[in-house]
């Protein structure tokens, strides 16, 4: 029957070329995005976007109501305890694309308290190469939140508690 359309019996079947793996989403991820997102929607002068596929930099965008500046957020989440404080931040460098109106923020998880650590880091994504490594097809730094031996990062430390009043500072600023 298949010689009726063409095709000769006995030919080798194609190689099909393995899919690329898919990008993994776990729920530690989603529950920093929605962490902070909660924070960040407790000031009265911003709206929050979230852009859709999550495949950029940008997770969260920002816009302030008066000024009508945006900044982009990209939100990493770490898991923290006792046997392991400081955790590895990755940043696929597919995706990453610095720039001046993007930042990053990264928040720790205690699992074993079931809430976040109070402090978190924030920086701009033109900062991220003066501390991330190369590591495969990620950048890499590691974040221990509290710590005193990390000095690379201190002037990124922030209580979450004011992310929402430096963003609005963020977007204020000319």
């Amino acid at each position: 029957m298949v010689e009726r359309f063409g095709v000769p019996l006995g030919l080798p079947a194609l190689a099909i070329a393995p899919e690329p793996e898919p990008l993994r989403r776990g729920p530690l991820g989603f529950l920093g995005e929605t962490e902070i997102a909660r924070v960040l929607a407790q000031a009265e002068r911003l709206n929050l976007f979230r852009p859709f596929p999550d495949l950029e930099t940008v997770e969260l965008a920002v816009r302030h109501l008066d000024t009508g500046r945006v900044l982009g957020i990209q939100i990493k989440t770490v898991s923290v305890d006792r046997a392991s404080p400081n955790r590895p931040v990755d940043i696929r460098i597919a995706s990453f694309r610095p720039a001046p109106t993007t930042y990053f923020t990264i928040v720790a998880w205690m699992p074993d308290q079931r809430r976040f650590h109070d402090e978190c880091l924030v920086f701009p994504s033109e900062d991220l190469l003066q501390f991330a490594r190369r590591a495969g097809p990620h950048y890499m730094f590691e974040f221990q939140p509290g710590s005193k031996r990390q000095r690379r990062l201190d002037r990124y430390r922030r209580p979450v508690a004011t992310l929402a009043a430096e963003t609005e500072g963020l977007l204020s600023e000319p």
